[in-house]
C-alpha cells in the first residue's frame, strides 16, 4: 500500500480512538490533536538536523586529530555513551526551542501530553519493529556501516529512537516548568 493510504488510515483510527475517549469531541479536541502532531513532526524534524549536525561534529572531531580508523577502537560501552550524551545535548537544545515556540504558541498541557504519548507509542512501535523484523544491532559493525550507507534502516531506526528520545525528554522538562509556574 501507498503510504498516504496507511497515513489516512492511522487518522481515521487516531479520530475513533478520540470518539471513544471523550462522550463529546469538539473541534478544539481535534484541533488540539492536530497541533501536536505538527508540534511534534517540527521537533522530529529540527532534532533530526541536529543528530546530523553533532554526528558531523563528533565525526570531525575524530578526523582532525588524524584518527581516520575511528572505528577500530570502538567498545559498545562508548557507543551507549556517546548515544546518551547526544540525547541529553538535543533534549536541551530543544527545551530551548519549545520554550521559544511557547513564546508564540500556546502549549498546553493537554498538548504537551497528546505530543508525549504520540512520542511514547512510536518509541514502542519501533523498539518493537527493531526486535521483530531485525536483530539487535551489533554496535561496532553497526557504526562502520553507518558512514557507508545512510539508507540502512538500522540506522534510520537508531536515528529515530535518540531523536524521538531527545523530544520525550524535552516535552518533559517544558511540561514539569509550565506545571511549576501554575502553582
Amino acid at each position: 500500500m501507498h503510504i498516504l493510504i496507511y497515513i489516512i488510515i492511522i487518522t481515521i483510527l487516531l479520530f475513533l480512538i478520540s470518539k471513544l475517549t471523550y462522550k463529546k469531541i469538539s473541534w478544539y479536541k481535534i484541533k488540539t490533536a492536530v497541533i501536536s502532531l505538527f508540534f511534534l513532526v517540527c521537533l522530529f524534524t529540527f532534532s533530526n538536523l541536529l543528530i546530523v549536525v553533532i554526528s558531523f561534529i563528533w565525526v570531525s572531531t575524530f578526523l582532525l586529530r588524524n584518527e581516520l580508523n575511528i572505528l577500530e577502537g570502538i567498545s559498545v560501552d562508548s557507543v551507549l555513551y556517546l548515544s546518551v550524551i547526544n540525547i541529553l545535548l538535543i533534549a536541551i537544545v530543544l527545551f530551548y526551542f519549545i520554550n521559544l515556540a511557547g513564546r508564540f504558541i500556546k502549549l498546553s498541557i493537554e498538548i504537551l501530553e497528546i505530543a508525549e504519548y504520540l512520542i511514547q507509542w512510536i518509541t514502542i512501535y519501533l523498539t518493537l519493529y527493531q526486535l521483530c523484523f531485525g536483530t539487535f544491532i551489533n554496535q561496532v559493525e553497526f557504526l562502520k556501516g553507518v558512514f557507508s550507507n545512510f539508507e540502512n534502516p538500522d540506522f534510520n531506526v537508531f536515528a529515530y529512537l535518540i531523536s524521538l528520545l531527545s523530544i520525550w525528554i524535552a516535552v518533559v522538562m517544558h511540561k514539569i516548568r509550565i506545571s511549576n509556574a501554575n502553582k
